[in-house]
């Protein structure tokens, strides 16, 4: 498809059902039965259609404020000829000769041709010459030649079923071209973020996505592709938070549902807010929080919290039957350890403050020394069991009874930081089975399956567990 299509495309997405993947089957099984009553559907072609086959779709933005789109398909000519009858008897079909090949008309938005071994359609006749053109012609306007298109390709999941290829800063430059060529003296993408914003989309050339389908799960890619130059002066280079991961080892694998570790928060989170505009609704109404939150709470979020955050940081979530999957947030502090400590002291007495009330006694504890692991910890105890609807209509009562009726009452939050300056924020029920554990999540079999190499330097990692997330689910739904 990529010597048919244009050079400058700015979206291309390939479903490919030659392989194992999920689509064809939900299709098959869930949704092609549903027409089975339409005499109007050919349900015989159309899973035909499904079978075996890619389906190609590609979107270019226009300077006027519309897209040409391309669809196309495998099929044989017996196959072609088939999907004309069925257009048929819906609409009248035109046809004209280009270049020795027949364009068929539906209507001025839908014209097809059969090119190749392709059925192909396009949203106009023009952009339908134009794909005859390129195969006849010259690849040199061709997205096969697109440098970085085939870099982003060639880092595609070998065997995957679903891929998309994306060219952010021709996206962006022709959205905001037809913006102003509808009359607009701003368009909403200036309005809301910065120069630096705009200057770091132009500098990503192209951004790609894919994913496999194996017996354990998925295997998926995304990648994306730089100009170098830009993103140093830019202080954005894709390496920059690049690091050895260590945090899985901390805690169990048993009953995972997803784990995720990067380097460097506090300065993702500053050059995050830097995309805004420094007048920005999404500014102001975050630093009017901040402001609130430290006239509640005495923490200073930027002082206090974000500025521990340039290590290591990893966010675990397991199942443990209960209502609310456990949430574990692992902070690498170890060269601000004094800090770490005297905010995890702030954020405590917040807490006991703020529940530690006699209206809150029959429900709400407080542990002040707990140790797990050779680390104290401060343990907050919520027995929702003991809390009570004001009225019927301020809960949902299916939900009220899970929670009578199934040992999930008791929410608890333990937070500690170790000897060696790693701030834990725990609501795992079962904290001391799960963590410091001698293997960490190697003993997961998904996880160690994946994570092949325990030294590569890379930019961030997450490991999901469908089979965690699915016995989540099933335990929800059956509770």
């Amino acid at each position: 498809p990529a010597h048919f299509l244009l050079k400058d495309l700015d979206a291309l997405y390939q479903i490919n059902t030659k392989v194992t993947n999920p689509l064809e089957d939900f299709l098959i099984q869930e949704v092609l039965p549903t027409f089975s009553a339409e005499e109007t559907v050919n349900v015989d072609l159309i899973q035909s259609l499904i079978k075996n086959n890619t389906l190609t779709i590609g979107i270019k933005m226009d300077e006027g404020a519309t897209q040409d789109t391309y669809i196309m398909l495998t099929v044989t000519d017996d196959q072609f000829q088939e999907i004309l009858a069925e257009i048929k008897k819906q609409d009248t079909i035109t046809t004209e000769s280009y270049r020795g090949k027949t364009i068929y008309s539906e209507n001025a938005d839908a014209v097809y041709v059969y090119l190749n071994g392709y059925f192909i359609e396009a949203n106009n006749i023009d952009t339908l010459k134009k794909v005859i053109d390129r195969s006849k012609d010259s690849t040199e306007k061709s997205l096969i030649n697109n440098d970085n298109y085939l870099e982003t390709k060639a880092r595609f999941v070998s065997g995957n079923f679903l891929n998309f290829y994306i060219n952010p800063s021709g996206s962006m430059n022709t959205l905001n071209e037809s913006l102003f060529a509808q009359g607009m003296e701003n368009s909403p993408l200036e309005l809301s973020f910065s120069p630096a914003f705009q200057e770091m989309i132009s500098a990503v050339l192209a951004e790609g996505f894919s994913i496999k389908q194996q017996e354990d799960g998925f295997n998926f890619t995304l990648s994306v592709e730089g100009d170098g130059g830009k993103l140093q002066n830019l202080d954005m280079e894709f390496n920059q938070y690049n690091f050895v991961p260590s945090l899985y080892k901390m805690m169990s694998g048993e009953d995972l549902i997803l784990y995720n570790e990067e380097y460097n928060l506090a300065d993702r989170m500053e050059k995050t807010m830097k995309i805004f505009n420094a007048d920005s609704f999404l500014l102001q109404m975050y630093a009017e929080w901040k402001t609130e939150y430290k006239n509640q709470s005495g923490i200073d979020l930027d002082e206090d919290f974000i500025s521990l955050l340039s290590g290591r940081n990893a966010l675990f979530i397991h199942n443990t039957d209960q209502l609310y999957p456990a949430v574990t947030l692992i902070l690498d502090t170890e060269e601000n350890n004094q800090k770490a400590q005297a905010t995890i002291a702030k954020f405590v007495t917040y807490l006991s403050d703020e529940f530690a009330t006699a209206e809150n006694s029959d429900f709400f504890t407080h542990n002040p020394s707990i140790n797990i692991g050779g680390t104290n910890f401060q343990e907050f105890t919520i027995d929702t069991s003991k809390t009570v609807c004001p009225n019927e209509y301020s809960c949902e009562q299916n939900v009220q009874d899970l929670v009578d009726q199934t040992d999930t009452a008791k929410i608890t939050l333990r937070i500690g930081v170790t000897s060696d300056g790693k701030i834990v924020i725990s609501t795992h029920r079962d904290l001391a089975a799960m963590f410091k554990k001698a293997n960490g999540l190697t003993n997961n079999s998904g996880f160690n399956d994946a994570f092949t190499n325990d030294q590569e330097e890379i930019e961030s990692i997450m490991y999901v567990s469908f089979n965690g997330l699915t016995n989540y689910i099933e335990n929800f739904m059956t509770d």
